[in-house]
């Protein structure tokens, strides 16, 4: 018996977009701590493993891989300011 395996992740997103462009415009379109941070949490990933691949999955989320999933980007619509303030000190460089 053969089982196809399915994809749970896009290469691709709509309009042909890449990955890395959809993540270019969700930090683009979090004009606050939130964008910045994903930003930042982006840099680091790629410092620590330039073969990373980014990718875009459920509807939305950015995900980092190689070999297996490293992180997600999550961003949530609000969060109150004590952890916009961990989240600024905790990335602070």
């Amino acid at each position: 018996m053969h089982i196809k395996k399915r994809k749970s992740g896009s290469k691709e997103g709509k309009g042909g977009d890449s990955p890395s462009q959809l993540i270019d415009a969700r930090i683009k379109e979090l004009s606050d701590w939130r964008g910045e941070t994903l930003a930042r949490v982006r840099i680091l990933i790629k410092q620590a493993d330039p073969e990373v691949v980014e990718e875009w999955k459920w509807r939305g989320v950015p995900v980092w891989s190689h070999a297996g999933m490293i992180c997600t980007g999550e961003t949530y619509v609000s969060a109150n300011e004590n952890y916009a303030t961990a989240a600024q000190k905790l990335f602070a460089y």
